[in-house]
């Protein structure tokens, strides 16, 4: 019986193990990243290995593989936390691969990759919209935002609005919006998402092109 399917009533039978975790050596877990593709591709392990190894680091960096999960062990404490304070989601050949830096309590049952963090950019803009409230609000139903980029912060005119938002990952993307700037009068603005280059605007979901849609569509008229 697997422990989802356990009714809280029943839990509550569970003995209480107390445990100190922070005495519990930590050994490799400690400078870890777990990471797992989001993408109908398959790609061999030892392309990613191959990337790995021509990052710029101060300490070796190995990488394993189980399954679908990849694991990324640093050297060095110092590329742990530039890699794990700036990545949220990597690129390897158009295929998006998310990333969970290590945490006392990680455990398989509580990774989540359905769920993460994307830098997206809204172009087309008008100058005088181009403010921080602005862009919150149109972001909002693609996700939460998480913070401006510090270019979008300045004052004056831009060529976008970039923002960090936390998405959900199940649920197709949302392409842009149309602002209405008088009555009957509406602008398309573009909303790019960075890092995701295999997305098939139709379902809006990340992974796959048209070809490997498992959607059925009407064709467009």
């Amino acid at each position: 019986m697997e422990n989802d399917s356990i009714p809280r009533s029943l839990r509550r039978r569970g003995t209480k193990v107390p445990v100190d975790i922070s005495m519990v050596p930590y050994g490799d877990f400690r400078y870890m990243v777990i990471a797992q593709f989001r993408d109908n591709n398959f790609f061999m392990f030892r392309q990613i290995k191959a990337c790995v190894d021509t990052w710029e680091s101060r300490g070796h960096i190995e990488v394993s593989k189980d399954n679908d999960f990849y694991y990324f062990y640093f050297q060095d404490p110092g590329d742990w936390a530039v890699f794990q304070g700036q990545y949220h989601t990597l690129n390897f050949k158009g295929g998006l691969l998310i990333l969970r830096p290590w945490s006392l309590t990680m455990s398989y049952k509580s990774i989540n990759f359905s769920e993460t963090a994307i830098w997206v950019k809204v172009e087309g803009i008008p100058f005088i919209l181009s403010t921080e409230d602005f862009t919150h609000n149109i972001l909002s139903n693609t996700g939460g935002v998480l913070h401006m980029d510090e270019e979008s912060l300045k004052r004056g005119p831009k060529r976008y609005m970039r923002a960090l938002v936390w998405i959900k990952l199940s649920k197709p993307l949302v392409p842009g919006c149309y602002i209405e700037y008088e009555p009957g009068n509406m602008l398309w603005v573009d909303f790019r998402y960075e890092g995701v280059f295999r997305l098939y605007n139709k379902c809006g979901r990340i992974g796959h092109t048209m070809s490997e849609c498992n959607k059925s569509w009407e064709m467009d008229e």
